[in-house]
């Protein structure tokens, strides 16, 4: 794709202009896992190991984006990282139930959780 492109594109010219393309690079590893986890949530008849290999993408690029706003201390696109971990988390779990438990039973548990959050 043409995020994998601008990486690599990012990484060479970081040879040379390293404070510039740091946090270009940590935007694209974060789209890049951004995508993996769009493909995830597109696909409802997604197979357990495809989406175990894209969440574990998604994961590794997230931890690479962080990494590079770090070492630039862009403390907000830290947070935005650590909030798209948090995604993958969630999306993990539910994948979990998913698989585990079958899509119908996923359902009526989340159901039962959203409905008795709103008791309280």
């Amino acid at each position: 794709t043409g995020l994998l492109l601008c990486l690599d594109m990012y990484l060479e010219a970081s040879k040379y202009e390293k404070s510039w393309c740091v946090r270009k690079l940590g935007f694209v590893c974060n789209e890049l896992a951004s995508y993996n986890l769009n493909l995830i949530s597109l696909e409802e008849s997604i197979q357990e190991d495809v989406a175990k290999k894209l969440l574990k993408q998604s994961f590794e690029h997230y931890k690479s984006a962080l990494s590079y706003f770090q070492d630039c201390s862009d403390i907000h696109n830290i947070a935005l990282v650590y909030s798209n971990l948090g995604k993958v988390m969630r999306i993990s779990g539910q994948l979990q139930a998913r698989f585990y438990y079958g899509s119908g039973r996923e359902e009526s548990c989340c159901t039962k959780r959203r409905s008795s959050t709103r008791k309280l």
